[in-house]
């Protein structure tokens, strides 16, 4: 290189898109965090960008510049679906016709079955199908104080206590 060729200076700074008239494309509104770019006439200077939070665009802008988003799966699992996913599993617990009422921390007793039998069920299919069963009506219904709680061999492993009862009609009620 020449002494009298200097090298060019890289700049880190973005260039400013060109000026537009008229209405604004959707097309060109840059989203940065919390920020919209909207390229048009600013009072600083003629080339760049308008810098305005999303509060202050209207909705119709704003949603064009926002990604559009799959919607997630729904993860709630009916009670036929718990109990036939469940019952493959520990047959002695639940069965697909008859909801029986299950011991306190039976979750873990399943998590440890499942990691010794090598069960090709997650632990939040577990939790999911759980809660569908715990949270159904027919579920709920069956918890009278006193009535025998089942562990996952199908043997008896406690009794409802009159709070759960009362939660329970509580739970029904709503």
């Amino acid at each position: 290189m020449a002494e009298n060729e200097k090298r060019e200076i890289l700049k880190l700074k973005r260039k400013s898109p060109a000026p537009t008239t008229g209405a604004i494309d959707s097309d060109k509104i840059i989203s940065h965090k919390r920020k919209l770019i909207i390229p048009g006439k600013d009072s600083a200077s003629q080339n760049q960008g308008q810098i305005v939070t999303l509060q202050e665009v209207p909705a119709r802008q704003a949603k064009a510049a926002r990604a559009t988003r799959k919607p997630k799966p729904e993860k709630r699992v009916s009670l036929e679906q718990a109990l036939l996913m469940l019952s493959a599993y520990w047959p002695d617990c639940f069965d697909r016709t008859e909801v029986k009422i299950m011991k306190i921390k039976i979750r873990e007793d399943m998590f440890n079955d499942r990691e010794q039998r090598q069960l090709p069920i997650s632990r939040k299919q577990i939790r999911h199908c759980l809660k569908a069963v715990a949270q159904s009506p027919a579920y709920l219904k069956c918890m009278a104080p006193g009535s025998v709680r089942y562990d996952i061999h199908g043997q008896p492993a406690g009794v409802v206590s009159e709070n759960e009862a009362l939660r329970a009609k509580k739970l029904i009620s709503l």
